[in-house]
């Protein structure tokens, strides 16, 4: 079974080859939107707690950019929403109530004490459920809107099929905005077929 020490080791490695001369030379790299989303929430975050004015409509553009940059526009009903959508999400993750995940180091020895920590884990899964929820609500608005246009929107409960946001989507944000977990895309899902520990992941 592949364990959080060997998960810690893969990513060490990418850290490593990331910060070769070459590749370190090349600028306006995608990894980079990263890097410009979550610096800019670090401030939001810090600011917050200084009791200091939030942008929360530039924030919003900083999480979309970032989130089109890595792929999350493709097929998406992101496609059907203006930036603003994550207006709302933002205000969820910056939330209090979810003070306890904000920039959990994943690579640090003393996070198996965050991942043994139920509140903190319930706090991560309640923080998921509602950006779904919100998330899905406006897809599906946005989906109602071309329907009304096109004149093909039916309101019989059989024609109707929520769209919901994806496990890659909401960790993809988490990951952008508060980093407390895994991007869980493709890459990701291949690691846990390996058997990684459980607690990385959705």
């Amino acid at each position: 079974m592949i364990n959080f020490i060997y998960f810690k080791l893969l990513i060490d490695k990418f850290i490593v080859l990331s910060k070769n001369p070459a590749y370190a030379a090349i600028p306006y790299k995608r990894i980079d939107s990263w890097k410009i989303c979550h610096d800019e929430f670090s401030k939001a975050i810090a600011n917050k707690k200084a009791k200091k004015s939030l942008d929360i409509d530039y924030l919003a553009l900083i999480l979309s950019e970032y989130l089109s940059s890595w792929g999350m526009r493709r097929n998406s009903s992101l496609l059907k929403l203006t930036y603003q959508v994550h207006k709302g999400a933002i205000e969820i993750i910056l939330n209090d109530s979810y003070k306890s995940v904000e920039f959990i180091d994943l690579l640090d020895a003393s996070t198996s004490d965050y991942l043994n920590n139920n509140d903190m884990v319930d706090a991560l899964m309640n923080l998921k459920d509602k950006l779904i929820k919100y998330y899905t609500s406006h897809a599906n608005n946005a989906k109602k809107s071309e329907q009304l246009l096109t004149g093909t929107f039916s309101s019989s409960a059989t024609s109707v099929k929520l769209l919901m946001p994806s496990d890659t989507l909401i960790s993809k944000i988490l990951l952008g905005t508060l980093g407390c977990c895994v991007a869980y895309d493709s890459l990701v899902k291949k690691i846990k077929k390996w058997r990684v520990s459980e607690c990385f992941f959705f």
